[in-house]
């Protein structure tokens, strides 16, 4: 089932256009329409919390990353432009590596001499700290009562930070609130 959100009139058709439609296949399969917009004027069927609530709440949170995620695609874009790589394979690693120290390494690896079984490794031992971080958000993210597969997949340095840090209050609902910060720095 979807759940549905009531938009307010005035946004209705903008607000409709920035819709988009994620499954989260949590234990009970439920499928939203999660909405990347502020418009909604309607309590969520979870704690009574607003959507707009949430993301005022969230989004000042998160645009240290944003900050952080501009810098870093610079110096990116620069590494790759001095190692000689065309821009083409920059920007597709851009979209399809979501580990940003993986691009770096990636980046000088390609250039040198390969040696897959070296670059797995070092891949490997380099992604390690992620285990670390889930088992220490490993509860919290398994409470979820939605959207816990994706916040699993969004999970990076940043957000793990952001999560772990903030001191939530109890009318800010826990699920919307890890929902919308990992969309937020993912994007």
């Amino acid at each position: 089932p979807t759940i549905p959100f009531v938009v307010s009139d005035h946004y209705s058709i903008l607000s409709k256009l920035l819709q988009v439609t994620f499954r989260f296949l949590a234990h009970d399969e439920v499928c939203l329409t999660l909405p990347f917009s502020l418009f909604y004027n309607k309590e969520n069927y979870l704690g009574g919390c607003s959507m707009k609530k949430v993301l005022t709440f969230a989004f000042p949170r998160t645009l240290p990353v944003l900050a952080g995620y501009f810098f870093l695609s610079l110096s990116y874009g620069i590494l790759c432009s001095s190692l000689g790589l065309p821009v083409w394979l920059t920007l597709l690693m851009s979209l399809v590596v979501y580990a940003g120290s993986a691009q770096f390494l990636a980046a000088e690896l390609l250039v040198a001499p390969f040696n897959p079984f070296a670059t797995f490794i070092i891949i490997c031992l380099l992604n390690a700290r992620h285990i670390f971080y889930g088992l220490a958000l490993l509860e919290p993210i398994n409470g979820l009562t939605f959207g816990k597969n994706y916040v699993r997949f969004a999970m990076t340095d940043e957000t793990f930070s952001t999560l772990a840090s903030t001191h939530r209050p109890k009318e800010i609902d826990r699920n919307w609130f890890y929902l919308h910060t990992s969309w937020l720095n993912h994007s």
